[in-house]
């Protein structure tokens, strides 16, 4: 491989790890589009650029997690470790289904998934925004009830895992809404386990791609790096960062790499 194409790999996992680190939202599906349009992997070969992106996120979350953790905001208490669990199990049902599934559907699926969230996070602009919906729905969403309130943690972890393993699409935001609403951590401490918790979705998603031959190291590694060093710069900044520039920025990126994946997914195969 030439030293350009390394380059831009770092890059794509730079970009990856910058997602992670400011936002606590994974940068998975960044990492799958741009392999794909930048002709790394071919588009009917999804589940390996899945694969791929699946490492990347583990590696940033990780990293990016323990910046976090050095601070004390990841907490696991009070039953939140279900969400873990939840979507470890989920991303291992979803990388199996993956495995099987026609990749133009899977692209297809992803490109509109991607739009939607770039969509989102636009409407939304970042951690700011979501933590004053947070604070509208908590009075409408409560669960008084700790038994309902693990069982519906649980499940909603197994649906974000279960989006992760198929597509790529991280449930980063879905997962720190869920922090913020429900078990009203504070900002700070709601990204840092949110990382946790998709740190270890990602390494449940990735193992399965891994037995079936859908993760390519080498590439993974390259990217991995770029990604580690983002992500642990970007989290030491997180709190000096204006977040509603930089979710709009995200935003705006992803809209614009779904539209190109949905395009993509119609295009004949070469």
């Amino acid at each position: 491989m030439d030293p350009f194409a390394i380059v831009i790999l770092v890059v794509i996992g730079v970009f990856a790890g910058a997602i992670i680190g400011l936002s606590g939202i994974s940068g998975s599906s960044s990492v799958v589009a741009l392999l794909i349009l930048l002709a790394f992997i071919p588009s009917e070969q999804f589940q390996l650029a899945t694969g791929i992106s699946l490492m990347v996120t583990c590696l940033g979350s990780f990293a990016a997690t323990a910046v976090y953790g050095r601070h004390g905001n990841v907490d696991l208490g009070d039953g939140r470790s279900l969400i873990a669990l939840g979507s470890a199990l989920g991303a291992i049902v979803g990388a199996f289904i993956a495995g099987g599934a026609p990749s133009t559907w899977l692209a297809l699926a992803f490109g509109i998934g991607l739009f939607l969230i770039g969509l989102l996070l636009v409407y939304r602009r970042g951690i700011k925004k979501r933590k004053a919906l947070a604070h509208r729905l908590e009075g409408e969403v409560r669960i008084e009830s700790r038994r309902r309130r693990l069982v519906i943690t649980g499940v909603l972890g197994f649906i974000v895992g279960l989006l992760a393993g198929l597509l790529g699409l991280g449930g980063g935001g879905i997962v720190l809404l869920i922090l913020l609403v429900v078990y009203g951590l504070p900002v700070q401490k709601a990204v840092g386990t949110s990382l946790f918790i998709m740190a270890i979705t990602t390494l449940s998603g990735s193992a399965v791609f891994a037995l079936q031959g859908n993760i390519d190291l080498f590439l993974g590694l390259i990217i991995g790096v770029g990604a580690i060093v983002s992500g642990v710069l970007c989290s030491r900044v997180a709190n000096r960062v204006d977040e509603r520039i930089a979710g709009t920025i995200m935003g705006v990126a992803f809209v614009i790499l779904g539209l190109l994946m949905i395009i993509l997914s119609f295009l004949p195969v070469a």
